[in-house]
């Protein structure tokens, strides 16, 4: 889909909460079409070679001779943004609904893009272009232990800035962003980038598109199928969906309501999700649901503690104060559950059963998935199994 997602740090601070928890419900729905063509504006031509996709997904296609395009994408979702995009022309993407892609064809008018890439020469003398590349490599890919295996193809073509006074950075590209997830076996290309960040808050837009990549042999094929469901569990789209389904307990996900971020709420018990956040159904054809909360929802996934490398991340740019016993060891210790924090700029945020959240910047995210970036992203339409 196409994202503008946004996450902020903050400090944590330990209390209490008791509670217990009860479902809800969803279904399976098969696969509908997607029909077009695509036009040059300019005198109506059709386009050859365009990738139209949609958003955040592995399906798409790309036109032919006539400008025509054809794929299918699953049912089952509130909206579609559909993508159209191709080097040397301005990105275009349109939203329907699922009846609107079965009813009717797409068309596309793309205007050709005037633009003046600036020249750049990446070679030891450039250094600070290098050290900027370095500040966007972690910004967009975190410390995680995935980041070290994703690469940026054509970094060069990136524009990078940098305001040491206010420590913000800022990047965009006339072309897509594209790097290779080899921890995942996806190539991920972002359509339209521009991607902000600081130490306290990182924000990117654009359209996703996923291609999956092709395994060397059955022991890799194995092993990216492993790092997905590992990824995927106790991630945000993880809690979702479990939210959605109504097993925010059974799914190991734990949660209740602070007043700001860095809470972490030890529980002696199982909470009640429903005295917390609210889920009604948006949509019963189409399975959509409303999730409302008040303050600041604080979720703790108890099946797994936190990675070695998510605490030198905090250790490193100070978001976790030692207590003694940690100064004496010159280390953070490990939390035994991860711990995020969401906020919700709105009256509410639809969701779906696959975890996906439809809005600009509906969601703030903090604490362990502000920490999860683009090296942890799986296609929309991916379910663990």
């Amino acid at each position: 889909m196409s994202v503008r997602l946004y996450i902020i740090l903050s400090g944590v601070v330990l209390i209490q909460q008791f509670g217990l928890a009860r479902p809800i419900c969803a279904q399976d729905f098969d696969g509908i079409t997607v029909r077009g063509h695509v036009f040059e504006s300019a005198d109506e031509a059709p386009l050859m070679g365009v990738n139209v996709f949609l958003a955040g997904s592995t399906f798409g296609s790309s036109t032919d001779r006539e400008g025509a395009f054809s794929f299918s994408v699953p049912s089952g979702r509130k909206s579609y943004e559909i993508t159209a995009s191709m080097i040397g022309f301005e990105i275009q993407s349109v939203v329907r609904s699922s009846q609107d892609l079965e009813s009717s064809e797409l068309s596309f008018y793309l205007s050709e893009k005037m633009y003046r890439l600036d020249e750049v020469t990446v070679s030891a003398s450039n250094t600070e272009w290098l050290d900027n590349l370095r500040r966007f490599e972690r910004l967009v890919f975190s410390t995680s232990e995935n980041a070290k295996q994703c690469k940026i193809e054509s970094p060069e073509l990136l524009s990078i800035a940098f305001n040491a006074s206010t420590g913000e950075l800022t990047a965009s590209s006339n072309e897509p962003f594209n790097f290779r997830n080899e921890a995942l076996g996806y190539a991920v290309s972002l359509h339209g980038p521009k991607i902000y960040g600081s130490k306290t808050q990182f924000r990117w837009e654009g359209s996703l598109l996923f291609r999956t990549l092709d395994p060397k042999d059955a022991a890799q094929l194995k092993r990216w199928e492993t790092n997905r469901e590992r990824v995927h569990s106790g991630s945000i789209r993880h809690f979702l969906s479990a939210v959605a389904t109504g097993e925010t307990n059974k799914q190991g996900f734990f949660v209740s309501t602070t007043e700001r971020t860095g809470f972490i709420i030890k529980h002696r018990v199982a909470p009640d999700a429903e005295e917390f956040l609210s889920v009604e159904v948006e949509n019963s054809t189409i399975p959509t649901w409303r999730l409302r909360f008040s303050k600041v929802l604080a979720v703790s996934f108890q099946k797994e503690g936190e990675s070695r490398a998510y605490r030198n991340y905090q250790d490193e740019e100070g978001l976790r104060r030692r207590d003694e016993s940690e100064k004496s060891l010159g280390r953070l210790l490990q939390r035994a559950t991860q711990n995020s924090w969401l906020r919700l700029n709105g009256e509410y945020v639809v969701i779906d059963r696959f975890g996906n959240e439809y809005g600009t910047y509906a969601l703030e995210r903090s604490g362990y998935w502000e920490w999860e970036r683009l090296c942890e992203l799986l296609p929309s339409e991916y379910e663990p199994g």
